[in-house]
């Protein structure tokens, strides 16, 4: 690009406002006059110039202004979407260019020129950044090319940002850097995406020719990001009296040279995000055994790496052929091992199980460690010792949920063991509860976040983390923190801000699904009342009968009335309900007394009745078969009529039995119906062979088509298959007695006689033909 003149000085001078001649005249004598003229000009501030943006002391222009007067304060200049003219005469840039600090170019898409002239940007003093982009040749075949004065001038220049430019070459920026005195101040390079438009890399003679142009500079930050080359660690030796950051995010190092036992002293922050280093990649993913040789292999090949404060290995290891994982429990004693790394971030990197133990780590104080987005699912206890001197550690978007309910035991004691720790994220690995004494040995944490997981109360004590200010529980599935969790948390508020008056502890719930319950009141209006409570202000919402409330202000006041509405309705339903039953009540209760009064006495007047029978009436009949006789009548019929005479106060036969009450020389039949329509209730004694017999089934039928009261006693166990239709129907509809015997030979009824008689007197007054 060739810098553009202003032909015509004169737009400067018709931008002076006015001037003022002041002439100061003295006259010494009459012969001799004197006179002087002095002309001062004063120049108003310089308006901004066309196609341009001013904004206090920054300015955007379209189009190329450098030979253009701008204002005399401006320190930042960008100029985008322009066409360098090349056909213009190379001359300075305007002097009211002078104060510039900044100056950013974005060229238009095609360049009409294919060069940045000589000493295009002489005059620019005071340019301490110098930022040009979108370096695009006309024909997408061509290059872009740099002279070797291009720069020239520009003494005061600490950074050179070349990045955007795939179609410049790196040996025309070497060309430009070739003479020390370019740019002898530059301390940052930036030469993202350079050489990448044709996929060519930035071989090793390239490389090295590079980084021996820019010494003696005293460069600081080198950024390689994006561009694909080769690196000889061997000349970079003369940098590393300065070097202090190298970036190589996104790019691809085809080979390294030189890289054994290499140690820059001075360089303090690499970063290889997103990079592709195939020898390094290589030696991360093997799996060396625990034994002596180890230590001086990683001392050997990655001593480059890891003797700096910052390493940044973002999403540098792939997940095929297979993710990092340690899964065999190995111990590695790592004494002598050459590592000063402060702040390792290892983000992305498909490590799936950390069980393995570095021991004797030299971990400077302070230490931070990130390793977060992986899909770690298990750490080892004591995965790296000591580590006392581990400051921060960030798990977040892991998948320590597996370890939470796989190994409850290891997961609630694999923190114990790093007691200097301050910072500790456990965000985002879906773990539903946290053990009581999860940081029980982490006594100087002052930061615990454990957001975005799906915890429903916050269960890990707080009795041991005195230093606790910051506690991030926010967007989980806490529906409300009980009585007993509040108190703990006042009262480490009240702790932590007596012992530090100028601080005070926070906790932020924010985002969780709270519910406005009545019994959950309480709760609410802590939260609206609570002033350590942290966290954005719409974050606490809480639901009641499908109404939103904000906790912080009205929440409390609004649920509290619609609660005691609901409350006023409920106990007027309770109460309506309560008089409805209580009336039901009474009324069943009259009810039943009357009937159980009308019960009495027609149990009475049947009593009564019963004491004035005649000889051809009797309270029950009692059916049997011939063959249990002897049973009936020595076990039955006695007892049964004893119990009734003691009932009824009255010695007398009540007791309907054929054999002897039967009349002689009529039919069977007729003096069974005779007898039974006589008898208010009719008793069946049951036996196997009863069921057998037809004769007996009749009585049966006869007695339930006079309907009258039936009572069945079992002499023994009946098989219901064997049981006729009709006994059958009334052993389901019916209680029923029955005769057990006991290892004596004694037979005893189950219920008593006496229940037994009582039910038989029931039955027979309740039966209207009795």
């Amino acid at each position: 690009m060739k810098c553009d003149p202003v032909n015509n000085f004169d737009t400067f001078n018709n931008s002076v406002r006015g001037y003022y001649v002041i002439t100061f005249f003295t006259m010494n004598t009459i012969s001799n006059l004197f006179v002087l003229t002095t002309i001062m000009t004063v120049t108003a501030a310089i308006g901004c110039p066309k196609d341009c943006s001013c904004h206090s002391q920054t300015l955007r222009c379209q189009g190329n202004i450098l030979k253009v007067a701008i204002p005399t304060d401006t320190k930042e200049v960008y100029l985008t979407g322009f066409q360098p003219d090349p056909k213009t005469s190379l001359s300075k840039v305007h002097a009211t260019w002078e104060s510039v600090l900044k100056l950013q170019i974005s060229l238009i898409f095609p360049s009409k020129i294919m060069y940045l002239a000589d000493r295009c940007f002489e005059g620019l003093l005071n340019l301490t950044y110098l930022g040009i982009h979108g370096l695009y040749p006309k024909e997408p075949t061509g290059d872009f090319f740099l002279q070797s004065d291009t720069f020239y001038g520009l003494n005061n220049v600490k950074t050179l940002d070349l990045s955007g430019n795939p179609f410049l070459l790196m040996r025309e920026v070497i060309k430009s850097l070739n003479t020390s005195n370019i740019m002898p101040a530059l301390n940052t390079i930036i030469l993202k995406d350079v050489q990448t438009f044709h996929h060519l890399p930035v071989y090793r003679t390239e490389s090295n020719n590079f980084l021996k142009a820019l010494h003696p500079r005293p460069i600081k930050e080198l950024s390689m990001d994006g561009t694909n080359f080769e690196i000889d660690f061997t000349y970079m030796h003369n940098l590393c009296k300065t070097l202090e950051k190298v970036s190589m995010e996104n790019a691809y190092i085809t080979a390294l040279y030189g890289a054994e036992y290499f140690v820059c002293p001075s360089l303090k922050e690499l970063d290889f995000t997103n990079a592709s280093v195939p020898f390094l990649q290589y030696m991360l993913k093997i799996k060396i055994q625990p034994n002596p040789s180890f230590v001086s292999i990683f001392n050997r090949y990655a001593s480059f790496v890891f003797n700096v404060e910052t390493l940044n290995i973002n999403n540098f290891l792939l997940p095929t052929p297979a993710p990092l994982s340690f899964d065999n429990g190995l111990i590695y004693n790592v004494t002598g091992i050459n590592m000063k790394v402060k702040y390792l971030h290892f983000r992305k990197n498909y490590l799936k199980k950390f069980n393995v133990s570095f021991q004797n780590m030299p971990f400077p104080p302070g230490t931070e460690i990130d390793v977060s987005d992986n899909n770690i699912e298990y750490i080892h206890l004591q995965s790296l010792s000591p580590g006392n001197n581990i400051r921060k550690i960030d798990l977040s978007s892991n998948r320590l949920h597996e370890m939470e309910s796989n190994y409850p035991i290891e997961f609630a004691n694999f923190l114990r063991f790093f007691t200097g720790l301050e910072e500790i994220s456990l965000a985002s690995n879906n773990l539903d509860s946290l053990p009581r004494n999860l940081f029980i040995g982490n006594t100087f944490l002052k930061t615990v976040n454990v957001s975005s997981n799906m915890l429903h109360f916050i269960s890990f004590g707080l009795h041991s983390l005195s230093n606790l200010q910051y506690l991030d529980a926010s967007n989980n599935v806490i529906r409300k923190l009980i009585e007993h969790q509040t108190r703990e948390i006042e009262k480490h508020a009240l702790n932590y801000g007596t012992l530090r008056r100028n601080s005070s502890f926070i906790l932020d719930i924010s985002g969780n699904s709270f519910d406005c319950d009545c019994r959950n009141l309480q709760f609410v209006r802590w939260i609206g009342q609570t002033s350590f409570i942290g966290g954005s202000g719409n974050g606490y919402i809480c639901t009641y009968d499908g109404k939103q409330y904000d906790m912080k202000t009205d929440a409390f006041e609004n649920v509290t009335k619609e609660c005691k509405l609901k409350l006023l309705k409920r106990n007027l339903t309770i109460g309506i309900c309560i008089s409805f039953l209580l009336t039901i009540s009474v009324v069943t209760c009259v009810t039943l007394w009357h009937r159980y009064r009308k019960k009495q006495n027609k149990i009475k007047a049947f009593l009564k009745q019963l004491r004035k029978k005649d000889e051809d009436h009797f309270l029950a009949f009692l059916s049997y078969c011939s063959e249990d006789t002897d049973f009936v009548l020595s076990e039955v019929s006695q007892k049964l009529n004893n119990e009734i005479c003691a009932k009824t106060k009255k010695r007398a036969e009540y007791i309907c039995i054929g054999d002897k009450h039967f009349r002689p020389g009529f039919p069977v039949i007729t003096e069974v119906m005779l007898k039974m329509e006589n008898s208010a209730v009719a008793i069946f004694v049951i036996s196997q062979t009863f069921c057998n017999k037809s004769w007996c089934h009749i009585e049966i039928k006869e007695a339930m088509d006079l309907q009258k009261p039936i009572i069945l006693i079992f002499k023994e166990s009946v098989n219901e298959n064997d049981m006729p239709k009709l006994v059958n129907r009334l052993f389901r509809q019916n209680t029923r007695c029955k005769f057990i015997r006991d290892t004596n030979g004694h037979w005893s009824l189950q219920p008593s006689w006496s229940i037994l008689v009582t039910s038989l007197i029931e039955l027979a007054a309740g039966n209207s033909k009795t």
